[in-house]
């Protein structure tokens, strides 16, 4: 094996990709003369629903001749030693705390720069994503032989090893649940395995999400504490919120862990066995009432964040004064919480607090980012404010902020890569006078210290960024206004990324997947004008183009989907509902039509997409299809109240299992029910 041979080989070792894949790309690329770069994209994830799209690529390989391998986004940095400098610096913007006092009158000066703004979630990124959900409201033969390969569905991703909770998951011989209050564990044939609910008549517990690994599996959710307040015979439920994590036996259900922290869950990863979680709160002297123990109303206060931890008893723990941070430039007075602890050991639970609010995360293998977008407290500008956590063995560090111009899109925004953090975000100018809007779309790339070092020139003047996806050294980002122009960046010098290709059809995309190193699928709409000068969503379609080439990317073929006017998609804003087998070039999701609600798989092909299976059941909201998984040749299709089975060839019927899932929001006392 030649020296270029054996460095793709050592790339390729860190990410997994099938051996044919491995074979063809090394063959590919060695072959090569010439200095392009070559693109292997892994399974990639998601847009939302205000949508931006960015894809990267490059191939480790000797300077002379070629660029580095890019793996992805996968951190191809191993065990990085964060510079002394760059700790000076950051300890230098971080301010802590010593008394009540000192904290309180931050808080105070926080909330006025807020200026009675919804300080946790009002942010422009929330009101894009609703914008594009409203966008979307109104928008090779199957015979022959058959390779039955043992495999199975896994969570779709943005980084690979590092895993993201979802509803639904299987390990290939089993099958995990979350509905409600508890967990449901079918096996392949949904027969019921084990189930168990959780809460009681003094906690409701509503579980959202769930991970699993070779022994454990872990439940996130919320859980709020009923308080005593009784009028007229009837419970109200005033109550604490907690972001609640359980931990499971994977084989008996047995309860291992129990941690509840402070406020609202906003997003977790799990990296091994260690779980990082986000929660996020309001402050300033929390108070909720209880009645004591003479019947008396009394009301309690609390200024800092608390948790709960079973592996230190069952006292709840407040944060000292000095456990809250607050980087110099902050602007929310909101606490989010950075929790973390490893699920098969006996260690503490690790809480980071600072002040800063935000609904979206980037986490690679060695640094969490989580990102704050508001509009910069007027009309015409707007930012949004990043910090970066390192993470470090189920311990996490705050290290720093940095402030853009502009909003993202979703996660997918972000990417880290050789130490560089790259953020696409569009900033929306508003003329109150005129009522004019003006979008700014901007490519940044930051270093280990937070600190601009590159951004590109405003591109696709008028249009904003619908999905962004990172590969390696090169950039895809989709912008839209009326047609689709798909931008290819190269960001092999970080301080100057620049625009190399760009591609215009009808539509757009809002979500890519890599297909293989120079190919990439795109999922998004079709639209028609609407009439008034401007267009409107009708059915969906799916892209294949080639980017072998970084100056002219090329849709190669393409296909509607759905029928009808209002055709959905929950792949549309959550990369999670995607169904994607490599070895069988399958890929689906679920879909909403004039046919009701199901799925679709495609075959895909050399020359197209091919329909292979489509499931359609009658319109209604507990028969909406919310995930699609396989196991070997078999598909699940989760809803609200049931899942169901179908050969994956034939579609024929094959098993049922019905969920009961009471209504979250519900308490129940001696027949009285409490809101």
């Amino acid at each position: 094996m030649n020296k270029n041979e054996e460095n793709f080989k050592n790339a390729f070792d860190k990410i997994h990709p099938s051996e044919k894949l491995v074979n063809d790309t090394i063959e590919k690329a060695t072959k090569k003369k010439d200095n392009k770069i070559f693109y292997f994209v892994p399974v990639l994830a998601t847009c939302a629903a205000a949508f931006v799209l960015v894809f990267t690529v490059g191939f480790h390989n000797n300077v002379e001749q070629k660029p580095d391998l890019a793996v992805g986004n996968t951190n191809t940095i191993e065990n990085p030693v964060v510079k002394e400098e760059i700790k000076a610096k950051a300890k230098d913007s971080i301010v802590r705390f010593a008394s009540a006092d000192e904290l309180k009158d931050k808080i105070d000066e926080l909330r006025k720069i807020d200026s009675g703004r919804d300080i946790v979630f009002n942010s422009v990124e929330d009101i894009a994503m609703a914008e594009s959900a409203t966008d979307s409201a109104t928008k090779t033969s199957t015979a022959g032989a058959r390779e039955s390969t043992a495999n199975y569905s896994k969570t779709n991703v943005q980084v690979e090893g590092v895993d993201e909770a979802d509803i639904i998951k299987t390990d290939g011989e089993k099958i995990y649940i979350v509905s409600s209050d508890k967990i449901i564990v079918l096996d392949k044939d949904l027969n019921l395995v084990d189930e168990k609910s959780f809460g009681d008549e003094k906690t409701s517990v509503y579980v959202q999400e769930l991970f699993i690994t070779s022994d454990k599996i872990v439940l996130i959710g919320q859980k709020n504490e009923i308080v005593n307040n009784r009028r007229n015979n009837v419970y109200y439920t005033n109550s604490r919120g907690y972001t609640n994590v359980i931990v499971l036996d994977k084989d008996t259900l047995e309860v291992t862990r129990t941690v509840g922290v402070t406020g609202r869950p906003i997003n977790s990863r799990l990296i091994g066995n260690n779980l990082y979680f986000i929660t996020n709160e309001g402050s300033y002297l929390y108070s909720y009432y209880a009645v004591n123990e003479d019947e008396e109303q009394e009301e309690i206060n609390y200024l800092t964040p608390k948790y709960e931890d079973s592996v230190i008893g069952d006292e709840e723990v407040e944060l000292a004064y000095s456990d809250i941070a607050y980087i110099k430039g902050c602007k929310s007075a909101a606490y989010t919480n950075v929790c973390s602890f490893n699920i098969t050991e006996e260690n503490e639970l690790n809480v980071e607090s600072i002040f800063g609010a935000g609904t979206n995360i980037y986490c690679s293998q060695n640094n969490l980012y989580l990102v704050n977008s508001n509009y910069m407290y007027s009309y015409d500008s707007n930012l949004i404010q990043i910090f970066k956590f390192r993470l470090n063995n189920g311990t996490t560090e705050v290290l720093g902020m940095a402030e853009l111009k502009g909003t993202i899109n979703d996660q997918f925004s972000l990417d880290e890569y050789d130490g560089y953090l790259r953020v696409a975000t569009t900033e929306y100018k508003y003329n109150r006078f005129s009522g004019k809007e003006r979008m700014i779309n901007r490519m940044f790339v930051l270093n280990e210290s937070m600190e601009v070092v590159g951004q590109t020139e405003d591109y696709a003047k008028g249009e904003r960024i619908y999905a962004v996806r990172f590969v390696g050294k090169v950039g895809y980002v989709v912008t839209f206004e009326q047609v689709d122009p798909l931008f290819v960046m190269d960001l092999s010098d970080p301080t100057n990324p620049v625009i190399k290709g760009e591609l215009e059809i009808p539509g757009y995309s809002s979500y890519l997947h890599p297909y293989d190193e120079t190919h990439i699928i795109g999922i998004g709409s079709n639209v028609e004008p609407n009439g008034y000068g401007g267009v409107h969503n009708t059915n969906m379609k799916m892209s294949m183009f080639d980017v072998s080439d970084l100056e002219n990317p090329k849709e190669v073929f393409s296909i509607d989907i759905g029928k009808g006017d209002y055709v959905y998609s929950e792949i549309q804003y959550n990369h999670k509902a995607l169904l994607y087998d490599e070895e069988r070039n399958l890929i689906g999701f679920p879909i909403s039509d004039d046919d009701g609600s199901g799925f679709v798989i495609y075959k895909i092909n050399d020359d197209g997409f091919e329909l292979l299976s489509s499931k359609h059941k009658d319109e209604g909201y507990f028969d909406a299809i919310r995930r699609i998984i396989y196991i070997d040749d078999t598909v699940y299709a989760l809803g609200y109240d049931e899942i169901t089975s179908y050969d994956l060839y034939t579609m024929e019927d094959k098993d049922r299992y019905e969920i009961q899932e009471e209504p979250y929001g519900y308490y129940y006392y001696d027949d009285v029910i409490a809101y």
